[in-house]
């Protein structure tokens, strides 16, 4: 009952919070609204977006899809999210049994599902850790004695990982090779059946790549290949395992490491009269070699990759997960493991404490927000405006937060995931505007109000300066009015006659118009100028 009790757990401040602190799941709340209300004209005009199902990384968008039937958008992504941090323990665990050690280690797993990934809004690498731990045990049941039944049962894995995650995916394809390589080779079938699932992920990898080359539009091209060093990596994975910030964050951490180090000690004691032949080291080793190679991964992947961010950071949960799991005793409730059980524990709720002040902080941020989407005419162009100044203590980000007026107010924005590829819905080439996603979706100062307040209607602006706040409305008064203010958001509305959302992209005029920063230096300048 322990890994269910830590999921809940976990998972309880997700359901309480108005919203989650997840940057990208306001994106995927998105997703979800537009296959919700795809064929409602009055938010979306025909033609604007199409269905674009099938591709990985679709199984929250797919479940969220079903719920949102019965509930809102918002509700929808945050009892998949929720079911998803209930899962990681609950997995960890029939891993762990599987494998022969203790299900309290199940309770160490948990806090990643509160980590890097839950802040950053990666809901689908999560839901992709749950699904590779839920059937690694079938994967090692086939290698350890293959027949059609196990084989069958491994390759049915093999389509769930790729609607969680491709890249959990293809850790299960590593698995399966390395399994299968640790094995006798010999029968020539019972080797053909232990590298089914790996032939299976190969091929359904190729078959989407060569599918993916038409559908890659300009911003994602537009991304390139960038790398962080090994020693920021390293000084990173506190972040990937555990929420909070600063010393918290190190303390939990440490502890962490004091588990880590108990489990060890105690299996070492446990297993002292075990001695496995060298040929079977690493038979014996395979979990262990799994979690090395998906730790190499973390310090050799890019950090971004054909489109595709944070490439690296998806190796770490899967590997520290399964470490963690192999590494614990098969017995935690012997005298010897006291301190480790305490220390265990403790790790299953010092994460919530030290999460909740990022939800507390999301909900209020959201909440505010949520009182300015019935002011935007549905089925209109939206831009964020996200002005900052960075709260440094907020570990997740606002700038994609507008994700929520598409969600629930149909239109389009200047962008979003439905420029991706692997979305669920994507908007023709036809109807692309990549001339302002390229110019104004990492740098919302390149904005030219003159001309793109004629394509988009409304202009979010999110700024906790509320001086800088004021400029902002000075540069954009010409061509646009504030309509609505809640805490940090001010909602403005284009004075401009606006093109319908169907209209051809088009260049920038010649000469270009001013920009935003343009108009903001402007307004500083006149503001300090002395008077006559």
């Amino acid at each position: 009952m322990a890994p269910w009790a830590a999921g809940l757990l976990l998972a309880s401040p997700v359901l309480v919070a108005f919203y989650p602190p997840m940057t990208d799941l306001p994106f995927h709340e998105a997703g979800i609204g537009v296959l919700r209300h795809l064929d409602d004209a009055t938010m979306f005009p025909p033609g604007l977006y199409r269905r674009n199902l099938g591709e990985p990384n679709q199984l929250f968008h797919l479940a969220g899809w079903a719920l949102s039937y019965v509930m809102s958008t918002r509700w929808a992504a945050k009892l998949v999210v929720a079911a998803t941090v209930v899962a990681i323990p609950v997995c960890a665990a029939r891993f762990a049994r599987h494998v022969g050690t203790s299900p309290l280690s199940a309770l160490v797993v948990g806090p990643i599902a509160l980590g890097w990934l839950f802040s950053w809004g990666l809901v689908a690498n999560l839901i992709g850790l749950a699904a590779l731990l839920a059937v690694l045990p079938a994967l090692d049941r086939l290698g350890e004695r293959p027949t059609p039944a196990r084989a069958l049962l491994a390759l049915s894995a093999v389509p769930l990982l790729y609607l969680a995650h491709e890249a959990m995916m293809f850790a299960y394809a590593g698995a399966a090779l390395l399994l299968a390589v640790v094995r006798p080779w010999r029968p020539v079938a019972g080797l053909a059946w232990r590298t089914a699932p790996f032939v299976a992920c190969v091929a359904a990898t190729a078959g989407e790549a060569v599918w993916q080359r038409s559908l890659r539009t300009p911003s994602v091209r537009g991304i390139g290949t960038t790398w962080e060093s090994v020693g920021a990596r390293l000084a990173h994975v506190p972040a990937m395992l555990l929420p909070g910030e600063g010393v918290v964050r190190v303390s939990m951490f440490a502890l962490c490491l004091i588990v880590v180090a108990l489990f060890l000690w105690l299996r070492r004691q446990e297993r002292a009269g075990e001695r496995a032949p060298a040929q079977r080291w690493a038979l014996a080793h395979r979990w262990e070699l799994f979690a090395a190679a998906g730790f190499a991964a973390y310090l050799a992947f890019p950090t971004t990759l054909y489109g595709a961010t944070y490439v690296h950071h998806r190796w770490f949960a899967p590997a520290f997960a399964v470490f963690v799991v192999v590494a614990a005793p098969r017995d935690l409730w012997t005298l010897p493991a006291r301190l480790a059980r305490l220390t265990v524990l403790a790790l299953a709720v010092g994460p919530l404490l030290a999460a909740w002040p990022a939800f507390a902080d999301s909900s209020r941020q959201h909440a505010a927000l949520d009182e300015l989407l019935p002011h935007i005419a549905p089925g209109s162009a939206v831009i964020e405006l996200e002005l900052g100044p960075d709260d440094p203590s907020r570990n997740f980000k606002l700038g994609t937060a507008y994700g929520r007026a598409l969600a629930t107010r149909g239109g389009r924005l200047v962008y979003s995931f439905t420029d991706s590829p692997i979305f669920p819905v994507v908007i023709p080439r036809r109807y692309q505007w990549n001339e302002a996603a390229l110019r104004i979706a990492f740098d919302c100062w390149r904005l030219q109000p003159a001309h793109d307040l004629r394509r988009y209607r409304y202009v979010l602006v999110h700024s906790g300066d509320a001086g800088l706040a004021w400029v902002a409305q000075i540069a954009l008064g010409p061509e646009a009015r504030p309509i609505a203010e809640s805490g940090e958001w001010m909602l403005y509305e284009s004075e401009l006659p606006v093109v319908p959302l169907l209209s051809p992209d088009e260049p920038l005029d010649d000469p270009p118009a001013a920009t935003f920063r343009d108009r903001l230096k402007a307004v500083l300048a006149s503001a300090h100028r002395p008077p006559p």
